[in-house]
């Protein structure tokens, strides 16, 4: 008997499952060519589902108001969950990919604000204002940085670690910085860059000694100083 009844097949396009009171509770069918299974509340509005479609699964929740507020899915880019605020706005969303994570913070409008990523080959966390312009970066590439950027996008402040010492620079406009403060070889060193990127005043502290140098717009040392900064320097990005 067991094995007669396992034979036994029930075949069909659709179907529904109903409460006491005739209301439709659950729903299992292929539309649009994709085989979905759906739960309705006591309103008969749908709430969850579950849809097989290109390129993965997928599950979701909706509220009252039939708005996706959770999504599960398997996307192009890898496995993702997001969640919308009323309304639809998206609130935040994470995504694993082939490379790594993706973490992404909305506002209440639905504007990015936030991300962490460590899908790109320097992780980093980002924080960008209400025009989506980036604000703040924390980066770490082959040693870690913190840049604070202007509403333009250039001027800021970079602080960062080069070759296991501290520094500070600050720029207007460009890459190029106009103030950095840092350590070099153990001694704290200020200088003063113009904007070809031109060193033309630098102070340097160095156990008992120190020393002030200037020089004139085409280079030519003004006063001495224990060494004049070779090259031109360049805010970290």
């Amino acid at each position: 008997m067991a094995a007669a009844r396992g034979k036994r097949v029930v075949e069909a396009e659709g179907f529904v499952l109903r409460d006491s009171s005739g209301k439709m509770r659950s729903m299992l069918a292929v539309m649009e060519g994709h085989p979905k299974l759906v739960f309705f509340d006591a309103q008969e509005k749908a709430r969850a589902q579950i849809t097989l479609s290109p390129p993965g699964p997928g599950l979701v929740f909706h509220d009252e108001a039939g708005t996706a507020r959770a999504v599960l899915a398997l996307t192009d880019k890898g496995p993702t969950i997001e969640f919308c605020r009323k309304g639809g706005k998206k609130g935040a969303s994470l995504t694993v990919s082939k490379d790594g994570a993706c973490l992404d913070l909305a506002d209440g409008e639905g504007k990015l604000r936030a991300g962490l990523d460590g899908s790109c080959k320097w992780p980093k966390l980002w924080m960008s204002d209400a025009e989506g312009r980036p604000r703040v970066v924390i980066q770490i590439k082959d040693e870690p940085s913190l840049m604070i950027f202007g509403e333009d996008g250039e001027s800021g402040i970079s602080i960062q670690m080069a070759a296991g010492e501290p520094g500070v620079s600050m720029s207007t406009q460009g890459d190029r910085p106009l103030v950095t403060l840092g350590v070099r070889k153990g001694a704290p060193m200020l200088v003063l860059w113009d904007k070809s990127g031109q060193p033309r005043a630098s102070l340097l502290v160095d156990g008992d000694k120190q020393g002030l140098g200037l020089w004139d717009k085409k280079g030519r040392e003004v006063s001495t100083a224990p060494q004049r900064p070779q090259g031109r320097r360049t805010r970290q990005s």
